[in-house]
């Protein structure tokens, strides 16, 4: 006797231990064409895979460090809710096996002090796909690199993919009402790219939903002021131009953007040569150029990016060398530049420059 209690199962599955206060275990290799959870809560000690219906009728599916994969085929029973969902808050995730294009939603939530499902729904417009699925993960605090002081929201989630290249994929995010910090209008859907935030997305109040188009990379996702999320640099370059030199750079988008200050190393530190005004905020592509008078031999420059609220970030630095360049203002540096759009359907720009012609790979 327990307080869990496992419906229809296929073959082959085994039940390996009933608690009082956890529910069911569910253990072994395994590989299951049909689970209904009815009652209670169930805990996953291993891996397991399910390629029929995975029916939510009342209970909790807890992950915890193993991982619950959902076939091709693999259908979603009952109504998910926060009394039946999958709790995907450990290191394990909800995987969904992909053929092709599609949609499919993650019954995802927490159970950290009160139960919230927050689903988030995948809808794939076009890709390659190979042995491929798409996994989705949450967590019930505010990111750790969310710098949003006053709107925030107390939720993240990580989804990841494997064997889907060149895809396109919009995305809902779903959050409870106790996730809100601050005011909920004021949100915006950042993903993390691993250095810095990229504003993808936008949120709808009325129905608890950040949502973003055409994304074409998975990683962090959550909801926080638009001013907390930094510059995307697209490119920094420089060159001389007669006497002095001329340095160059775009932006894919900019929030909440007070400017830039232009550095140029001088023996161990940079010390600021000018300052151009920055956009403020625009998701338009920006290019921006500054002229260093009077100098030579190698220099090296960096661009300090400041915020409206003062952060600031830094760009570079790229070295200038006098010798590499001709009358026809070639640059002065290799650079290979962030491709734009991103993210892009169907065909995207990637910019390159160098010192010196020659064959070039890339």
């Amino acid at each position: 006797s327990g307080t869990g209690t496992c419906g229809t199962v296929g073959t082959p599955i085994e039940l390996v231990h009933f608690d009082n206060s956890n529910g069911v275990v569910l253990s072994s290799p395994i590989y299951t064409k049909n689970l209904s959870l009815l009652s209670g809560s169930a805990t996953l000690a291993s891996n397991l895979t399910v390629n029929g219906v995975l029916t939510l009728t009342s209970g909790l599916l807890n992950l915890g460090s193993n991982t619950l994969t959902l076939g091709s085929a693999a259908t979603i029973g009952g109504t998910p809710s926060s009394t039946n969902m999958i709790v995907a808050t450990g290191s394990g995730e909800v995987r969904k096996v992909f053929t092709g294009t599609g949609s499919f939603t993650f019954p995802v939530g927490d159970n950290t002090g009160t139960a919230e499902y927050s689903p988030v729904t995948l809808n794939f417009t076009s890709g390659s796909f190979s042995s491929a699925y798409a996994g989705v993960k949450l967590t019930n605090a505010k990111h750790s690199l969310n710098t949003s002081s006053t709107s925030y929201l107390r939720r993240n989630w990580t989804v990841s993919q494997s064997g889907i290249s060149g895809f396109s994929c919009n995305a809902n995010f779903v959050y409870a009402d106790r996730d809100i910090a601050g005011t909920e209008t004021s949100l915006t859907l950042g993903q993390h790219n691993g250095v810095q935030w990229i504003v993808v997305g936008t949120v709808n109040a009325g129905t608890n939903t950040l949502s973003a188009t055409g994304l074409s990379s998975f990683s962090d996702f959550t909801g926080g002021e638009a001013g907390a999320l930094p510059v995307q640099l697209a490119s920094f370059v420089g060159s001389y131009v007669g006497n002095g030199a001329k340095l160059e750079w775009s932006t894919i988008s900019e929030i909440n953007n007070y400017g830039f200050n232009v550095q140029r190393k001088n023996g161990y530190e940079y010390v600021t040569i000018g300052f151009v005004a920055g956009k403020g905020t625009t998701l338009e592509p920006q290019n921006y150029s500054f002229a260093d008078e009077n100098v030579s031999g190698n220099v090296e420059y960096r661009l300090e990016q400041i915020d409206n609220n003062g952060l600031k970030n830094y760009f570079g630095p790229i070295m200038l060398n006098p010798n590499s360049v001709d009358d026809n203002f070639a640059p002065a540096v290799f650079a290979l530049n962030q491709n734009y759009p991103n993210p892009f359907n169907a065909s995207t720009k990637i910019s390159f420059s160098l010192a010196n012609s020659g064959y070039t790979t890339l």
